[in-house]
């Protein structure tokens, strides 16, 4: 009876080690898989965990009532042993439909590898044994201490050599593989045949499809924002697809090019914290089924990040192929670099061209000779910056009927640069010039051309302009402002005042009714129009401005015209050397 109730205790003992031992493991593949982040692996195990539910729950039923009451009957108890069989079943459903091991490796393995197998069983057991029969000659060294030693230097010696030989292995049963010269040659030439980033991406696109038989892939490049990348081209997307799979976040990219290297999705995943990747970027993923992410890069500069997606039959991406992917990095990189350095260079010749025209544009529309009156002193001087900038000025006589002449003055800042700052100081003069020559009055000209850039539906219409009517007869000049600088009026004895009747900008909106101004000049008396890159200067010694310049033309008013402007001219560059100065546009007037 006591060996009987002994056999029992033990068995119960034995049984219970069972059930805990599979509700253990249940409840850590459970938990391993409800919290797994990655899609890809929840979809390749679901299968699995269903099968090992199914195959284990009966079994486990069964031990748990047999462990409390061996002698209870549990009718159908062989049939909870028979659901094992779903085990294999969905894992080999698992390998079948998802490649979670690689089919055809391990049958083309399995010869080679049982033989290796069997040679390093041998060869273990010879050198332990051998090992251990040299330590025993050892004087006061313990026998279980000599056994240990000889099992550490088994494992530790023969370890890397028999990963050394599984390795030449691989090499020799897939030498396709392995052999990357000739397709990274084939690659290499496609790229250098690729012109523009554009092609070089196609050409990448296209290297990837022929060479790995990817079956979608895309390339993202830099957003404007520089935080996220746009997708730029692709192949296996419908439109839908691509709406919705066209941008990764910093996020993504961040994790992507940290590690410079091609990256498996589940590796990126695996390393990143549960729910750190945005929705979108998760959409995206799984919109192109990506499997590796490339980064494609210089030392300072993000270039483009390749995705490849499933391969033709469900194949995986083995490490021979990453390595392939990894060599390819440099020859696409290279490529893209030097085709955007082209790009850029083309860019920077288009810029200059269009600069070059805008300023001959720019430098027609000035007068190219002042007008001579009696009584009259002009002068006028435009310094455009590095940029074609929108100063204008303007200069005219203008028939008044009876022979009395008016002079027409104007100075303005046009926004914008370049070429359309150009085209629209164009249109400004001819409509103030077929105003002024059908005799309208300066308010009037500044009504109609606000009402002409209204009319504009541009960002950059607008345009400050001040415009006068000298009538060198009786001295008056007439006048009307839109938005820009008082000129400065500097009397004959030097006193300074400004012409301050003053509206909006040009373009702001309409109707507007710009008001009328008028002085009378007398001899000796000094008006200067100037635009903001002459009172805006900073240097060591501050800020030229407004009231600056009222004292220095007052101080020099004595001056001719031209040589009023050629003083201001040095003073500003002494404020501020030239190659800094901004547009800098003068027009004085004064009477004789």
């Amino acid at each position: 009876i006591p060996l009987v109730l002994a056999e029992r205790a033990s068995n119960a003992l034995a049984g219970i080690y069972w059930i805990l031992s599979l509700v253990g493991s249940m409840v850590l593949f459970i938990h391993a898989y409800r919290s797994n982040p990655l899609p890809t692996v929840r979809q390749k195990l679901r299968v699995t965990f269903l099968g090992v539910l199914v195959s284990v729950l009966p079994l486990l039923f069964v031990m748990v009532v047999r462990a409390g009451n061996p002698d209870q009957a549990i009718p159908g108890d062989r049939l909870a042993t028979l659901a094992i069989v779903f085990l294999p079943a969905s894992i080999g459903f698992a390998i079948a439909r998802h490649g979670v091991f690689d089919v055809e490796r391990m049958a083309s393995r399995g010869l080679v590898y049982a033989a290796m197998t069997s040679l390093f069983v041998i060869l273990y057991f010879v050198a332990f044994f051998s090992l251990r029969l040299a330590l025993r000659g050892v004087q006061g060294l313990d026998d279980d201490i000599g056994t240990v030693l000889a099992f550490l230097f088994v494992i530790v010696v023969l370890s890397p050599v028999r990963a050394r030989l599984q390795d030449r292995i691989d090499r020799w049963i897939y030498p396709d593989r392995y052999a990357t010269r000739r397709p990274l040659h084939e690659i290499s030439a496609m790229l250098k045949e690729a012109r523009g980033p554009e092609s070089v991406e196609e050409q990448l696109l296209r290297a990837m499809e022929r060479t790995f038989g990817a079956r979608r892939a895309a390339v993202y490049r830099p957003a404007p924002e520089k935080d996220r990348f746009l997708l730029s081209r692709s192949f296996g997307l419908e439109e839908p697809e691509r709406a919705h799979a066209g941008a990764l976040g910093h996020h993504l990219l961040d994790s992507a090019f940290r590690h410079g290297e091609p990256l498996l999705r589940e590796d990126l995943e695996a390393e990143l914290p549960y729910g750190y990747l945005p929705a979108a970027d998760l959409e995206a993923l799984r919109i192109l089924d990506a499997r590796v992410l490339v980064p494609i890069s210089t030392d300072s500069e993000r270039l483009s990040l390749l995705v490849l997606g499933p391969r033709e039959f469900g194949e995986s991406y083995s490490a021979p192929d990453l390595e392939l992917i990894e060599a390819v990095q440099l020859p696409a990189t290279l490529a893209l670099e030097n085709a955007l350095f082209v790009e850029e260079r083309r860019g920077h010749e288009t810029l200059q061209r269009e600069m070059e025209m805008a300023q001959a544009l720019q430098k027609s529309l000035l007068p190219q000779v002042l007008p001579r009156l009696a009584n009259l002193d002009l002068a006028a001087i435009n310094r455009p910056s590095h940029h074609v900038g929108g100063d204008y000025y303007d200069c005219q006589i203008v028939p008044n009927g009876g022979g009395r002449d008016h002079l027409l003055l104007a100075i303005g800042d046009v926004a914008g640069h370049g070429v359309p700052a150009a085209l629209l100081m164009a249109s400004v003069q001819a409509t103030l010039r077929a105003e002024a020559h059908a005799g309208r009055d300066p308010h009037h000209m500044l009504g109609a051309l606000n009402h002409q850039l209204c009319a504009i539906q541009r960002p950059d219409r607008f345009v400050s302009l001040f415009c006068a009517e000298l009538d060198p007869w009786d001295r008056s000049l007439r006048y009307a402002n839109g938005g820009h600088l008082q000129p400065i009026l500097v009397r004959a004895e030097g006193q300074v005042e400004r012409l301050d009747r003053s509206g909006l900008l040009l373009g702001i909106r309409e109707p507007i009714a710009y008001e009328a101004g008028e002085v009378r000049l007398s001899p000796g008396d000094v008006l200067l129009l100037f635009t903001d890159g002459v009172i805006e200067r900073g240097g060591p010694d501050g800020t030229f401005g407004e009231v600056a310049l009222q004292s220095f033309v007052a101080r020099y008013r004595h001056l001719s015209a031209e040589d009023l402007v050629g003083r201001i001219l040095e003073e500003l560059e002494r404020v501020e050397p030239a190659g800094e100065m901004d547009d800098t546009t003068l027009l004085a007037l004064k009477l004789l």
